[in-house]
């Protein structure tokens, strides 16, 4: 365990900076959850939400990188840029052209991406 404590690249390091994440964000630690429904197996993908704020977090769940992928949202969103909060490594993504579906780049295995919609 100690050695973990020191090691950035580590199990505990993952977990204690996805913990302080939470803590320092409004909307992951308290907003509201809205669960979505990505058409790619492997993805878990929601939104969490607090006042104007909104948070999407996509999980890669399985061993293999998944090039792209879309994920339909509960409304539209207002016009604006995707922000990364955490993650999005090889591409942030984007709105579609009606904002009902976020359209994701490449995403590792185990990967954990966190984005900021935006806001109207």
């Amino acid at each position: 365990m100690a050695a973990q404590k020191d090691d950035p690249g580590s199990l505990f390091s993952h977990y204690r900076d996805l913990i302080a994440l939470r803590r320092g964000d409004e909307a992951l630690g308290v907003g509201r959850t809205i669960v979505l429904e990505p058409a790619e197996p492997g993805l878990m993908a929601f939104i969490r939400e607090q006042g104007e704020r909104r948070v999407l977090v996509v999980v890669n769940m399985g061993g293999t990188s998944i090039d792209a992928f879309d994920i339909p949202l509960e409304r539209a969103m207002p016009a604006g840029n995707v922000k990364a909060i955490r993650g999005a490594s090889d591409s942030i993504g984007s709105l579609s052209d009606d904002r009902t579906t976020f359209r994701g780049g490449r995403i590792r295995p185990y990967e954990l991406v966190v984005l900021e919609l935006p806001t109207e």
